[in-house]
């Protein structure tokens, strides 16, 4: 019975463990999807297909989704780059769908940082 007891505790200290790893690791490892409509050196950070911030640099917009997932990792699959030379509006996290609370949080402080 004693052995069932250091097994419990083995797997909650392993599964603590993992958590804090998971925390410390950057999630750098996916590929940001860029989309070229011109040639305009104009890059605005798409989240769920909405123009959320723009910058007239690509290593910026990318530092931008890189800082922001790693505030929120599930903005992963909502982040993309457009280059365009159309004057998109900009819209306000709360303005666009499909974002939960913690994803919002997330972009507004990624634009108080880089703005």
């Amino acid at each position: 019975m004693k052995w069932i007891y250091e097994a419990v505790y083995l797997a909650i200290f392993l599964q603590f463990v993992r958590n804090l790893i998971d925390k410390v690791r950057a999630p750098f490892s996916f590929n940001i999807p860029v989309e070229h409509q011109a040639n305009s050196n104009e890059y605005f950070v798409m989240v769920n297909d909405r123009a959320f911030f723009w910058s007239d640099d690509i290593d910026e917009a990318m530092a931008f989704i890189y800082s922001a997932v790693a505030r929120c990792r599930s903005l992963q699959g909502k982040l993309k780059i457009l280059e365009s030379d159309l004057e998109l509006p900009l819209q306000d996290s709360a303005g666009i769908p499909g974002l939960n609370l913690d994803e919002m949080d997330a972009l507004n402080h990624t634009v108080d940082e880089f703005g």
